[in-house]
């Protein structure tokens, strides 16, 4: 068991995110998930928050896109959303897409800020690409590469894999994973407790990896994440995921004010904001 820190006390990590993850009954199927119960009132860039003490109803969160992987050096050349953009990650070679030397270069950048970051909890979708991006960017070691046996993070802080962070599935095999048995094989520091299916869940053959992802479920997949770190105990969380996910969680349930940046992060970009889930505890701005 991994152990955290709170106060004098030392708490096993797979209880705490296990009665969190209970509270938000980890059925994708939506049913059982009601929207009336979230209430997210605030998000607020950190930097332009005066927050002495926080209440019960905020979060500190750190939000960060994996770093440039293979299948968006390959999409690149083309406009987002041509023809030629959606031939590019189709291709089957990025399947559970690792990193380029480039994504890793940037990894190196994000390790620098990510050693002057407060964090209790590092929270990271299961695709490799993030997986990469989390062990590099807050491992002890910057020269630590992405499967290093000795990984710790600066801080000792627990990393824990997280379904619903996984990138919008269907149609692109970039956005699939391997099996939690491979990938927990490359990366041992991570734990997978909350991972219900070693077999990746949405299908993948080359040739059919099944039709997008409709918004309805990433809807779901976005709510129970909220709730979720809404009921951790812990009070600032790195979050490493993905663009499309991130971008309807800005989009659609942060209600994030353009004004403060795009909905869609880039590679390697950390997005810090304080989440107020409670209408009676609000955030002073400057």
């Amino acid at each position: 068991a991994v152990g955290v820190v709170a106060g004098d006390k030392e708490i096993c990590i797979e209880k705490l995110v296990a009665d969190a993850a209970a509270n938000t009954n980890h059925n994708l199927n939506g049913e059982d998930v009601d929207p009336g119960l979230l209430v997210v009132t605030g998000c607020i860039p950190l930097g332009k928050t005066k927050i002495k003490q926080h209440s019960a109803g905020e979060k500190i969160v750190h939000f960060i896109r994996h770093a440039e992987g293979h299948h968006n050096v390959a999409a690149a050349p083309f406009e987002r959303g041509t023809e030629g953009y959606l031939r590019a990650l189709s291709d089957f070679r990025w399947f559970d897409a690792r990193l380029s030397p480039t994504g890793e270069e940037q990894c190196k950048e994000l390790n620098n800020n990510t050693r002057h970051l407060d964090y209790d909890l590092i929270l990271v979708s299961p695709l490799t690409r993030t997986l990469q991006t989390a062990t590099m960017g807050f491992s002890a070691s910057s020269s630590s590469s992405s499967s290093s046996p000795s990984f710790s993070t600066s801080r000792n802080t627990p990393m824990v894999a997280y379904e619903p962070l996984r990138e919008r599935f269907g149609r692109n095999p970039c956005d699939n994973r391997r099996s939690i048995g491979d990938i927990q094989k490359e990366f041992p520091h991570v734990n997978f407790s909350l991972i219900a299916t070693n077999l990746d869940p949405h299908s993948c053959v080359e040739g059919d990896c099944g039709e997008r992802e409709t918004f309805e479920h990433i809807d779901v997949r976005i709510r129970k994440f909220l709730l979720f770190i809404r009921d951790l105990p812990q009070r600032t969380i790195a979050v490493v995921g993905h663009s499309a996910t991130f971008s309807r969680m800005f989009q659609a349930h942060l209600k994030w004010n353009v004004s403060d940046g795009p909905y869609r992060l880039l590679n390697a970009q950390m997005r810090s904001v304080v989440l107020v889930f409670d209408s009676t505890a609000p955030v002073t701005h400057e």
